[in-house]
């Protein structure tokens, strides 16, 4: 076997310990707060240390693990205080850059094009069976969305800002776990987003955001709510 062969056998080994923890983080078969044990994790999957270490690499980097020194890796405890604050830095970096974001759309229609397909290409995986898979390509094209729109303020600072959210701290909780409408509801909040973007309509553009962000807020807390409820009750 190539060196090639090896390495891109090494990956998908990575990648399906990845999505398999992932997983029992959210079915709760790994509870928040709960110390990591890497043997344990070599047996449920049957696969070597390695690949598990590097998946726990990039899920501490994307904040569902966290690495406390000395005392090693656990399950981070997601909080709605924390999920607030990072809602909130959402909303005030999507409403303070919103007649640049207009401005941009106007005069680039290769960016409104991707902002069109976008929303066109998430309806059609919202067509799909709602399987594990697909709720991860909906999840994706939301935060291409969002990336997108804030790209059209020009200000690269503020993309970068965005992008170090932790967003997976309640994606990971949303997708999979809100029902099929909510999701859809969403996605029809980017068409209106949108829509008022083309429409160079700045106060329905505010409106647009300041709704998509509340929704998603009272989804997310609800879903924590009875995530708490479920962990209480067995």
């Amino acid at each position: 076997m190539g060196k090639n062969n090896i390495e891109n056998g090494q990956s998908n080994l990575v990648e399906i310990v990845y999505n398999g923890i992932k997983n029992d983080i959210n079915e709760r078969y790994l509870q928040p707060g709960e110390k990591v044990k890497i043997k344990k994790l070599c047996e449920r999957y049957n696969i070597s240390e390695t690949p598990i270490k590097q998946a726990l690499i990039l899920l501490t980097s994307e904040g569902l693990i966290e690495h406390v020194p000395k005392k090693g890796m656990h399950i981070r405890a997601v909080k709605w205080e924390e999920l607030e604050e990072i809602f909130n830095i959402r909303l005030m970096i999507e409403l303070y850059f919103k007649r640049d974001i207009i401005e941009t759309v106007r005069h680039d229609t290769n960016i409104r094009k991707a902002l069109e397909e976008n929303l066109e290409h998430t309806y059609e995986l919202l067509g799909k069976a709602t399987e594990l898979e697909h709720n991860k390509k909906i999840y994706l094209a939301d935060s291409n969305f969002h990336m997108l729109y804030l790209k059209c303020s020009g200000n690269q600072k503020a993309v970068e800002v965005y992008r170090n959210l932790n967003v997976h701290l309640f994606a990971n909780y949303i997708f999979g776990k809100q029902t099929h409408e909510k999701t859809v509801e969403g996605i029809d909040e980017h068409r209106q987003i949108l829509d008022a973007i083309v429409a160079q309509d700045e106060g329905a553009l505010e409106k647009a955001i300041r709704l998509h962000i509340e929704n998603a807020k009272s989804t997310i807390k609800l879903i924590l709510k009875m995530d708490n409820i479920s962990a209480n009750f067995f």
